[in-house]
């Protein structure tokens, strides 16, 4: 399917993503706790990214290939990256945010 994520840190959960791909753990789906950051590290440089809902989920590009995702509000979207390279397929990420435990 593509260049995916290469390396993932600061979440609660791991995530699944299609193959090829190098990732830290397995799941279902990208889970993030509100205010909690996901850094993605790309393999291809990432050319243009889009989330559904600005709402539940913030984009920050830091560098051509280096990504942040933070939990705004509760709830799922996707995340969607558009690579550099022509040949590389868009990739399309369900993201589910949930509420931070109580202490």
């Amino acid at each position: 399917i593509g260049m995916l994520l290469a390396c993932l840190a600061l979440v609660c959960s791991p995530v699944s993503v299609p193959a090829p791909a190098e990732v830290v753990g397995e799941t279902a789906e990208v889970q993030l706790q509100i205010g909690r950051p996901l850094v993605l590290r790309t393999k291809a440089d990432v050319h243009r990214t889009a989330v559904a809902a600005d709402g539940i989920v913030e984009l920050s590009q830091f560098t051509p290939r280096e990504v942040s995702l933070v939990g705004r509000g509760v709830g799922t979207t996707t995340v969607t990256f558009w690579f550099r390279d022509p040949a590389q397929p868009p990739v399309i990420y369900a993201v589910n945010v949930v509420a931070r435990p109580a202490p």
